[in-house]
């Protein structure tokens, strides 16, 4: 995750969905750096990944070129 602005940076939690045969499970995590990794471990892996499922969070996906 990057965040793109240069004069502050928003620290929050952020939701992520695991969907693994139509159920999903939602995991979260602390947001609080501009730019960094973080894992989520699972014993599967899922067939889809869901930024924000509940729209808490307000933000722009970009797609990688």
């Amino acid at each position: 995750m990057e965040q793109v602005l240069d004069h502050h940076m928003f620290e929050f939690p952020l939701e992520i969905g695991l969907v693994k045969d139509g159920k999903m499970t939602i995991e979260t995590v602390e947001l609080n750096k501009h730019a960094g990794n973080f894992e989520i471990k699972s014993k599967e892996r899922p067939d889809s990944i869901v930024l924000d499922p509940n729209h808490w969070a307000l933000f722009e996906k970009v797609q990688n070129p």
